[in-house]
């Protein structure tokens, strides 16, 4: 027996013996773990949030995305416009690490620190920042000569007296969401593009009651976009309202959807001045114009064109004493126009005397005038819906309902090629007017209602100007 329990006794001491060998290698491979995980951690909390202030990772399409991480305190400093922006995006050696563009907020109070005398101080930007401002300002410029965007994110901007000038530099710029009231400041523009292109003005509502304050005003600009404003422009105690939006050697621009809303003016001018046209090959569109004044002057056009190459489509005019107006070669195209009536001087109209307006829609040559609405026009007796001079000129596919004076009229001297067709008019004092020398005129398809049950009217002028060649 004793033979059997040594051996036994041996058996179970080597199996401890083996136990605690593998014991202690457990230990080891889970210390040398423990190493590893401590030592990676400790790699990576050497990046400790207090010693930057952004990081850049790569995005899933390859570019960086920049995420700015500001401290409590931070803040709690732009909330009181104590820090500039730009100062949170650099390091301990004054290195920018976040490459994208910096919103700059600023208010009355930090103005000094990016304006001086108006015009912005450069070094405090980069291309593509923002200025968000916020709260209200009072005569205060904001010159910007470098592309930026102007906004207020919050929509709490209130600019009193203020103007907002993009100049020459400035191309790509973007101003948006203000709400600007000027009514103590005279010929100085308040929303002015100066000598730039690719310019977006949207979202923004301007006030004006100063004489040649235009809400919105644009010189040698191209490009650009100027779109779901309201602006509003008032008479006051000055000689004149100013007209709302003005252009001149505007190119290319759209003019949209703005609200536009005039006292004794234009609501949208293109102005020829010094040999300058006043605008070419510009889309106006889709904007809804009218007069404040209950009894609108001969100074209320809705649209006026100085200009060519320009197209006049879907705007909605009225209570205006004359629709829209061409000096040149346009598109005038479905748009709507209605109530249009009014005094010659604003005196008569003040005192309650409403003379008639001039026209819905006046057009000269190489202009076509196509699908447009008219109705319910109280027109001077002498004057039409649709008034035409010049060669080349199509008018198709109009209606005009309810209008007193004539429904078409033409009168011109030395001209051709006049084609009138498809159009619906019911007019008071006669359908079709046309007098004085014309060659080639095309009047077809037309269905005409009269009061005084005149159709049409080929007239002469004299004995040897009259219309010739019609058909």
């Amino acid at each position: 027996e004793m033979p059997f329990l040594c051996a036994c006794h041996s058996f179970k001491r080597t199996g401890l013996i083996l136990g605690s060998l593998l014991l202690i290698l457990l230990i080891s491979l889970a210390t040398s773990s423990v190493s590893a995980f401590e030592e990676d951690s400790s790699s990576e909390m050497a990046i400790n949030e207090a010693d930057i202030d952004a990081i850049s990772v790569s995005g899933v399409d390859g570019s960086d995305i920049n995420y700015d991480v500001v401290s409590a305190g931070d803040a709690d400093a732009l909330e009181k416009g104590l820090v500039d922006e730009t100062t949170l995006d650099a390091d301990a050696d004054g290195e920018f690490l976040n490459e994208g563009p910096t919103s700059h907020r600023i208010t009355e109070s930090t103005y000094s620190t990016y304006f001086n005398n108006g015009t912005l101080i450069n070094s405090k930007f980069n291309i593509g920042d923002i200025i968000d401002l916020s709260g209200t300002f009072k005569n205060k410029d904001f010159k910007i000569n470098m592309p930026l965007t102007i906004t207020s994110s919050a929509k709490d901007a209130k600019l009193i007296n203020c103007t907002v000038q993009i100049l020459e530099g400035a191309s790509g710029s973007t101003i948006s969401n203000l709400f600007i009231n000027n009514s103590g400041i005279t010929e100085k523009n308040i929303i002015y593009l100066y000598a730039v292109e690719n310019i977006t003005v949207c979202d923004n509502t301007v006030f004006s009651e100063g004489f040649r304050s235009y809400p919105v005003r644009l010189f040698n600009v191209s490009n650009s976009n100027i779109s779901n404003n309201y602006l509003e422009s008032i008479k006051g105690d000055q000689m004149a309202s100013p007209s709302n939006i003005v252009t001149t050697l505007a190119y290319y621009n759209l003019i949209s959807n703005n609200t536009i809303i005039c006292d004794d003016n234009n609501g949208i001018y293109l102005y020829s001045t010094g040999g300058q046209t006043g605008g070419a090959y510009n889309i106006i569109s889709n904007n809804d114009i009218s007069s404040s004044r209950p009894i609108p002057s001969s100074f209320c056009y809705g649209i006026q064109l100085q200009g060519y190459g320009n197209t006049i489509a879907n705007n909605t005019v009225h209570n205006m004493y004359r629709g829209i107006s061409c000096m040149g070669a346009n598109d005038v195209i479905d748009n709507v126009i209605y109530n249009i009536h009014g005094s010659y001087n604003s005196y008569t109209g003040d005192n309650g005397v409403d003379e008639g307006g001039e026209g819905a829609i006046v057009a000269s040559a190489n202009c076509n005038v196509i699908g447009n609405k008219i109705s319910d026009c109280f027109l001077n007796n002498s004057m039409a819906s649709i008034s035409i001079s010049g060669s080349n000129v199509l008018v198709e596919n109009n209606s005009i309902v309810n209008c007193t004076g004539f429904g078409m009229k033409y009168g011109d001297t030395d001209v051709e090629n006049l084609n009138i067709i498809n159009n619906t008019i019911e007019s008071q004092n006669g359908g079709i007017y046309v007098s004085a020398s014309i060659n080639n005129v095309l009047i077809k398809d037309n269905t005409i209602n009269t009061t005084n049950g005149v159709g049409i009217s080929l007239a002469k002028r004299s004995s040897s100007k009259y219309p010739s060649n019609v058909t």
